[in-house]
């Protein structure tokens, strides 16, 4: 069975074992069955945040924490972390569905307001760097566009600082921590299992304020070592195992190295397909989300069923969007991917 979900997404093969055998009786420690005050925990999420530190080169002026809810519930959490209440100020790049719901949550709490988007172009194509005519207390970008299959691959610069959601591309290129207050992403994707996240937060950008609830509150997250309540510790416990696979493989460089062979290998086939298309702007598309379409609708639903019947799952495009979508991720190999590749070869002759 070949997995080219968005996310959830496939798990390294490593991993997954490791997962498995953790839940077998006869471990000695269950991480969903033992408190998550006990030594051994505490030890994997101390583990797991040096190791994290270690393989992105996280500056010390920056504090991991390990959260609740993915990356969506830090759409409100960090304007709440960074922006007086009803006084900040947030400029948002509209590059698609994640970030425009990351300015509807902006704006419960602060101004917000899109300083640039490519909606009037379907999102096909990432919005120009715009100038900026005022102030703000950060600019929210997503850097990769999962649904839309769009990415920054030179991140704009500003004379205020970063907040990326980096979900989707986390672990696959290095990161220039010198342009960030917040780097954050959900697990689901490259960093293990879904229903956990991380924020990797500038210290002193957070602002001090009564009334960020509790569990919302990076002060209190990083005083308890992101234990202020019971954390999601499963999901924990396969970041840390995806983070020493990673680091296994040889580190972020081994994988900006192999997103590049196997993105230019299902672009490729595409380009050279007479059935499908692809619509996103050459220069704009993403590493990790191929976003195609087939020519005629009824392609693409013999498409989709030639791909079940070939145990090939995940390539129907999201809700939102339609179309076809393949994501490739860390723990996907150039063979699955080839065999992905000539699976659409074969395909587009007998069709």
């Amino acid at each position: 069975m070949l997995n080219f979900y968005s996310g959830p997404s496939k798990l390294a093969p490593a991993v997954s074992k490791e997962l498995q055998e953790n839940l077998s009786d006869d471990t000695r420690h269950p991480f969903l069955e033992i408190s998550h005050r006990s030594k051994d925990v505490v030890g994997l999420f101390t583990e797991a945040e040096q190791l994290f530190r270690s393989l992105f080169n996280v500056p010390d002026a920056f504090d991991i924490l390990f959260t609740h809810g993915g990356a969506t519930l830090q759409f409100s959490a960090i304007p709440m972390n960074l922006c007086f209440h009803n006084q900040g100020n947030v400029g948002v790049i509209n590059s698609g569905r994640w970030s425009a719901l990351a300015l509807i949550e902006i704006e419960k709490w602060c101004q917000g307001e899109a300083i640039a988007s490519s909606q009037p172009n379907h999102f096909n194509e990432l919005p120009p760097t715009p100038r900026l005519e005022q102030d703000y207390d950060y600019i929210h970008i997503c850097t990769n566009n999962t649904i839309h299959g769009t990415q920054f691959h030179t991140i704009p610069r500003f004379n205020c600082p970063l907040v990326a959601d980096m979900s989707s591309e986390i672990g696959s290129r290095p990161i220039d921590w010198s342009l960030y207050n917040i780097v954050f992403a959900g697990f689901q994707k490259n960093l293990g299992s879904a229903g956990g996240g991380i924020v990797i937060v500038r210290r002193e950008a957070i602002i001090k304020q009564k009334n960020v609830p509790s569990l919302m509150n990076y002060n209190n997250l990083i005083a308890k070592q992101s234990m202020w309540n019971t954390p999601p510790v499963f999901a924990v416990y396969s970041c840390l195992l995806t983070l020493r696979w990673m680091q296994a493989s040889g580190g972020i460089t081994h994988f900006e190295q192999e997103r590049m062979i196997k993105s230019n290998m299902l672009y490729t086939t595409l380009e050279d397909c007479h059935h499908f298309s692809l619509p996103i702007k050459s220069d704009h598309r993403s590493h990790h989300n191929v976003v195609f379409e087939a020519n005629e609708e009824t392609i693409e639903e013999q498409f989709l069923q030639a791909a079940l019947q070939a145990d090939i799952l995940g390539l129907q495009g999201h809700r939102s969007r339609g179309g076809l979508r393949a994501s490739i991720y860390n723990a996907h190999t150039q063979d699955e991917v080839e065999q992905l590749c000539q699976f659409i070869r074969d395909f587009d002759q007998k069709v």
